[in-house]
């Protein structure tokens, strides 16, 4: 499975927030990635996630997993 996969696959996930946890310094890190997951065309080639943004991702999503284990964890169900 790829980002695009997730992302699409998870209509929870949000694709905007996501962006900008994983380019933090980017003013237009929504668009950025949007692009990159559309492989919208550019004069220098086509926008496509790197190996240092699945990394990225990678990160972000890790975070979220473990404030999800840590929820589950103080809200256990019977």
């Amino acid at each position: 499975m790829n980002l695009k996969e997730l992302i699409e696959g998870n209509p929870i996930l949000n694709q905007a927030q996501i962006a900008k946890a994983m380019f933090p310094n980017d003013k237009y890190a929504p668009q950025t990635l949007s692009a990159k997951l559309r492989e919208v065309k550019q004069k220098t080639g086509a926008q496509r996630i790197t190996e240092e943004d699945t990394k990225n991702a990678v990160e972000v999503l890790d975070k979220l997993v473990k404030n999800i284990e840590a929820y589950k964890k103080d809200n256990p169900t019977k």
